[in-house]
């Protein structure tokens, strides 16, 4: 028999990581806490494995500070029926294992799309689901407070 304490162990845990990061939805979030394992198998794990991963996930991400803000210029059209919205910016509020947390789009035509776990997609674009290069080539670093900005001014909320 499964020890039954663990069960309020667990969701401790998993409340603290959550808490961290309002905007993930759970799924989101577990996936996040296995991908540092690489895997996805999540059926195929026993629970003192996803305690462990947990656990890690905590001693890595579960950090407020942890998070960074980058940006990055799209010199390209969209190559869709929003090609009118021009080239762009795109600023992404990442977690330690750069998991793209929050996005931004900002296009040189004045219009801001923003994409969280809230607002995982729409008739425009979507959050990435994948990870950044961890070598953020490419990117520059900016402020929370740039990002924060561009957030509150977003056409999608």
């Amino acid at each position: 028999m499964r020890d039954p304490n663990r069960i309020d162990r667990m969701l401790q845990q998993l409340e603290s990581a959550w808490r961290v990061f309002p905007d993930m939805r759970l799924g989101q979030l577990l996936l996040n806490i296995t991908r540092a394992e690489n895997t996805s198998e999540l059926w195929n794990l026993e629970d003192a494995q996803i305690e462990q991963l947990l656990d890690s996930f905590a001693k890595l991400k579960v950090d407020p500070q942890g998070l960074r803000y980058v940006k990055r210029r799209w010199e390209e059209n969209r190559g869709d029926r929003h090609d009118h919205f021009g080239h762009s910016w795109w600023y992404f509020e990442i977690d330690p294992s750069c998991n793209v947390v929050r996005q931004v789009e900002h296009y040189d035509n004045g219009m801001i799309l923003g994409y969280s776990s809230r607002i995982p997609h729409d008739d425009f674009g979507g959050l990435s689901s994948e990870p950044l290069n961890a070598s953020l080539d490419g990117f520059d670093f900016t402020t929370d407070a740039e990002f924060n900005q561009l957030w509150k001014q977003r056409s999608n909320s």
